[in-house]
C-alpha cells in the first residue's frame, strides 16, 4: 500500500504576506483616503463622527500588518542563503518606496521628517547580521558577546530613531525580540506584546496595543514557504502607495 503524505496544516509564509498586504492596505486607506475625507465632511458632524469610527477600525486592522512583516524579516534572515542580497534588495525597495509614501502619507514628493518601512525592516536585518556576527566571532566571551550585541541593538534603535523611520526604535526593537525568542513561542509573544502595550501607554494612544493581535495568524505558521510572490510583495508596497497618493492628492 502507497504512503499517502498527509497535508502540512496551518499557515504558510505566502499567507502571512497575503494577510499583511492585506491588512496593511487597510490601514493606508484609513489613513489617507477616510482621513481626508473626514476633513471634507467638517461641516457635518454626525457624518464625521461616523467616517472617524469607520478609519479607526481601518487604523486597528492595519496594526496586524508591521509585527507580520517583523516575522518574515526574522523567517527570511534565518533562511536566507545570502544575507548581503537581502538587504540590498530592502535598500533598493526603500529608495524606490520613499516618494510614493511621501506622496501619499505626507502628501509631498520629499519628506525627511518620516522614512518608509523599508527602511526600518533594512536597519533591523543589519542589527541581526551584527548580533549573529558578535555572537560567533565572542562565542568564548560571554561578556564580550552581550555587550556587543547590546551596543549593535541600541545603535540600530538610535539609527532608526534618527532617520525617523517608520515604527522608529519600536519597530527595531521587535525585530529584535522576535530574532532573540526565535525559539521560544511564549517569551516572544509577551514580550513583542508588552513593546506594543507600552508604547500605547508612552503615547497615550491604545491603538499600538491591537498589535497584539497578529500572534493569531502567526500561531498558525506551519514554517513552510508557500508559493513564491517575492517580488509582488516588494513591489506592492510602493505601487499601491503611488496609487493612493493620487487619490489623496488629486481626487478627493
Amino acid at each position: 500500500m502507497e504512503n499517502i503524505e498527509k497535508p502540512i496544516r496551518g499557515i504558510s509564509g505566502s499567507t502571512l504576506k497575503i494577510i499583511a498586504i492585506s491588512t496593511m492596505l487597510i490601514d493606508h486607506i484609513g489613513a489617507t483616503i477616510m482621513e481626508e475625507m473626514i476633513y471634507a465632511l467638517s461641516g457635518n458632524y454626525g457624518a464625521m463622527i461616523s467616517m472617524f469610527n469607520l478609519m479607526l477600525g481601518m487604523r486597528i486592522i492595519g496594526r496586524l500588518a508591521f509585527p507580520i512583516f517583523c516575522y518574515l524579516l526574522v523567517e527570511g534572515f534565518l533562511h536566507t542563503k545570502n544575507v548581503k542580497k537581502y538587504a540590498l534588495r530592502l535598500f533598493i525597495f526603500a529608495l524606490i518606496s520613499e516618494i510614493p509614501f511621501d506622496f501619499a502619507i505626507n502628501k509631498t514628493f520629499f519628506e525627511l521628517g518620516h522614512q518608509n518601512v523599508f527602511f526600518t525592516l533594512l536597519i533591523g536585518i543589519l542589527a541581526m547580521y551584527g548580533i549573529d556576527f558578535f555572537t560567533k566571532h565572542f562565542q568564548d566571551n560571554k561578556n564580550a558577546s552581550s555587550l556587543s550585541r547590546l551596543a549593535v541593538a541600541l545603535a540600530a534603535m538610535l539609527l532608526a530613531e534618527l532617520l525617523r523611520c517608520d515604527y522608529s526604535s519600536l519597530g527595531i526593537a521587535v525585530i529584535l525580540l522576535l530574532y532573540i525568542f526565535h525559539d521560544n513561542k511564549t517569551l516572544k509573544i509577551l514580550s513583542v506584546c508588552s513593546i506594543f502595550v507600552l508604547y500605547s501607554v508612552l503615547t497615550a494612544s491604545i491603538l499600538q496595543a491591537f498589535a497584539g493581535f497578529a500572534f493569531v495568524p502567526l500561531y498558525f505558521y506551519n514554517g513552510k514557504k508557500g508559493f513564491s510572490m517575492k517580488y509582488f510583495f516588494y513591489a506592492f508596497y510602493p505601487v499601491h502607495l503611488l496609487i493612493l497618493g493620487i487619490i489623496v492628492n488629486y481626487m478627493t
